[in-house]
């Protein structure tokens, strides 16, 4: 290989093709390659050596202490591991390819770090990147962000990652602010795109202790001996019990940075100067205000917000400042948002059922056969795939807001469909010419009572409810309205409040 050749293949950084020159040419000879065969032989193993080089850089990124493999990890020494269901975990790889978390607890020696960090490396091996971090060392960066405002910016390093590993869940206090941010990075969603083979998503494993013996003796050798937590058992947990987002804290604190600066000042003492309003004399000179900036000129020192001032002037650190400002400027309790309200989950129609809602109607509830057949031919009422009657709940523009169900068979129930949202619509019957409105608790107590009053309108108020959010359109109609409800405690207490 001539010079010239060398600065071709190192400017084109083709090492494996720079190593193994004379090695592939030799190959050719002896194997009788093909031109062709010999430029695909080339360029599988310059990808090769690519690839292994870029797992190698992965593994050196994620900053893992010890690299404890799956192969090599010694089952013998705790019996009560359940080995066949890690390995068979650990061969499927759903924990990655189906977004599922890992929490690893136990006792200390018993190898959570070492099944933990074979499972990190295993995802690393496979073109995912991944990140060790002692959850001691990860509280301090949160802690640090806090401080300087970059909590945003951790949070997305963190969450740049395809998979994070947190040993030593548990071994250290954390304050509630770190508590918060913590939380929040476990349950974030990812912020980066995947290669189209990759399946997206941040999977977690923690590492957990918990103080109880095993038949086992300890996993970790001697050098490791130091107090720290380790694990025995793996749990999936499910996805509904995960950690809720603790971003109420966050909320908190925030509100704290924006209290007035003045104010603050005020708060120890300072005094104003009698003419600049910018400037305030403190105990550690002359500090000027704009906004929720401050600058001390003296000590070449300045911030922004209330928790920065207050460290500053009164030596804090942060969470001594942010207590200190609670104490001195106590904020309202703030309100958890609303759940979400629940998509609407009607259940599908089965005309084979139909007959068995109909003979109840007819049969059981006196209802004609001919109102039965209107209300079906309506779409208002129809029978689901079990022969209960499903009574439709209609909103603006005869939008379905939710359903009443009603059970048909053996065993009588009444219910609502998932997600349906009462206030936004009504099951009703009425005459074109209504005038008097009569509200209903179900909707066949509206049928029957449609029946009775054939000149009226009709309404289920799907129970007994005294103030439904649609009354006061209703009312604005101008008809005279009436309560159904049935003569006992709930029925006689809702009819006086609608009164």
């Amino acid at each position: 290989m001539d010079d010239e050749l060398m600065k071709t293949l190192r400017y084109l950084r083709l090492r494996g093709l720079l190593a193994h020159w004379d090695e592939y040419l030799s190959l050719a000879r002896k194997q009788h390659f093909s031109p062709v065969h010999l430029l695909r032989y080339v360029v599988e193993e310059e990808s090769k050596i690519r690839r292994e080089h870029a797992c190698q850089l992965r593994l050196a990124r994620a900053r893992i202490p010890e690299l404890l493999r799956m192969e090599t990890f010694p089952f013998e020494r705790q019996p009560k591991l359940d080995k066949k269901r890690i390995l068979s975990l650990y061969d499927a790889f759903d924990y990655m390819t189906q977004n599922r978390n890992l929490i690893w607890v136990g006792p200390t020696g018993c190898g959570k770090t070492g099944l933990a960090t074979g499972f990190l490396i295993q995802a690393i091996q496979r073109g995912y990147t991944g990140r060790y971090v002692a959850f001691a060392e990860l509280v301090a960066e949160l802690f640090r962000s806090v401080a300087d405002h970059s909590e945003q910016q951790l949070l997305k390093r963190y969450l740049a990652y395809d998979c994070v590993l947190v040993d030593e869940v548990g071994y250290v206090e954390v304050e509630p602010v770190q508590v918060g941010l913590f939380f929040t990075l476990m349950q974030a969603p990812p912020q980066k795109a995947h290669a189209p083979y990759l399946q997206p998503g941040v999977q977690r494993m923690a590492v957990v202790s918990e103080k109880r013996s095993l038949d086992g003796g300890s996993y970790r050798p001697p050098h490791r001996e130091q107090s720290r937590h380790q694990h025995e058992k793996l749990r999936h947990p499910p996805a509904q019990a995960e950690p809720r987002i603790m971003s109420l804290v966050g909320d908190r604190v925030g509100q704290l940075r924006r209290i007035p600066l003045a104010a603050v000042m005020r708060e120890t003492g300072a005094q104003p100067d009698r003419y600049d309003k910018a400037k305030w004399h403190t105990h550690k000179g002359a500090i000027s205000i704009t906004g929720l900036k401050f600058m001390n000129w003296h000590r070449s020192a300045g911030g922004g917000g209330a928790i920065d001032l207050a460290m500053h002037l009164n030596g804090f650190g942060f969470p001594a400042a942010v207590a200190w400002l609670q104490r001195h400027f106590p904020l309202p309790p703030v309100a958890e948002p609303p759940p979400a309200a629940r998509r609407l989950a009607l259940p599908p129609p089965d005309r084979g059922r139909l007959s068995a809602v109909k003979h109840y109607l007819v049969q059981d509830r006196a209802i004609p056969p001919a109102m039965t057949d209107s209300l079906m031919a309506s779409g208002k009422l129809y029978a689901d795939r079990r022969g209960n009657a499903v009574f439709l709940l209609l909103g603006k523009e005869d939008t379905p807001v939710g359903a009443e169900l009603r059970g048909t068979g053996p065993q009588r129930w009444r219910g609502m469909a998932p997600g349906s949202q009462r206030d936004l619509g009504d099951f009703s019957v009425q005459a074109p010419d209504a005038t008097i409105a009569i509200l209903c608790e179900s909707a066949i107590d509206a049928i029957s009572c449609w029946l009775l009053h054939p000149s009226s309108l009709c309404l289920s108020t799907s129970g007994a409810r005294s103030n439904p959010r649609w009354l006061p359109a209703l009312l604005s109609q101008g008809l005279s309205v009436y309560c159904g409800f049935d003569s006992d405690a709930t029925g006689r207490r809702d009819r006086r409040t609608d009164d």
